[in-house]
């Protein structure tokens, strides 16, 4: 398992990772074609890959698990002119891949990485499925 950010190279798995993901569970309904969610998905990756760092794991050079981080840029403090956070989000792990500690361990890496350019990582909220996932992935 390669542990890495993504390049745009890697944008069209994401974009599909995004569509699986949002339509496994049946609980969503697409509104949009599944090539129009891609084009949108893939635009957006584009043009917001400056204020995030998309992390993957990938497996023979397929991505398995992947996590966003935004970064936030918060207003300027005495103490501190340039502060940011960093939101945790779109986190996911193919169905094949989870049960196997491959999302902890990008979780682990990715907050290591966030951790010397001083983001703060609030908590945030969390669903019934990311609750035991978040604990187990943040022991040490």
């Amino acid at each position: 398992m390669i542990y890495r950010l993504a390049d745009e190279k890697d944008f069209p798995q994401l974009a599909q990772m995004r569509w699986d993901f949002r339509q496994e569970s049946g609980e969503e309904i697409a509104v949009v074609s599944h090539a129009e969610f891609i084009e949108n998905c893939l635009e957006f990756l584009q043009n917001e890959a400056k204020n995030y760092a998309y992390w993957i794991t990938e497996n023979d050079g397929e991505i398995v698990s992947h996590i966003f981080v935004h970064r936030i840029n918060l207003v300027p403090r005495p103490c501190r002119i340039k502060d940011a956070f960093a939101y945790l989000t779109n986190t996911y792990t193919k169905p094949n891949f989870r049960g196997k500690g491959i999302g902890g361990k990008l979780l682990q890496k990715t907050v290591s990485a966030s951790l010397p350019r001083r983001l703060h990582i609030p908590s945030s909220r969390l669903s019934r499925w990311s609750l035991p996932f978040s604990f187990r992935s943040l022991q040490p």
